[in-house]
């Protein structure tokens, strides 16, 4: 399972509501390794004209996850300290 590294989201345009921009919407592809999305507008009848881009993050997503692992471990680490703590003063 990788890491969601996108941010989704559609919004009508305020002057013409025949059309919508698209920014960041994921792609799917069958290769799950590779991350695409695609950037443009939309229109009200469905179609779509857009620039998609994307490409496979290893490194990044593993640096992420190293970071992730990181901020579980210091805060478990300060939730026994704390038990600690509150133990030594009873």
């Amino acid at each position: 399972m990788g890491i969601v590294l996108c941010i989704d989201f559609i919004m009508i345009l305020p002057l013409n509501k025949n059309l919508s921009a698209r920014v960041f919407q994921p792609v799917e592809t069958t290769d799950p390794q590779y991350r695409i999305v695609d950037c443009g507008i939309q229109y009200s009848s469905g179609g779509i004209d857009s620039i998609a881009v994307g490409g496979s993050f290893h490194s990044l997503e593993r640096a992420y996850q190293s970071w992730q692992d990181n901020c579980v471990n210091c805060a478990d680490a300060e939730q026994v300290s704390d038990v600690a703590e509150a133990e030594s003063v009873n």
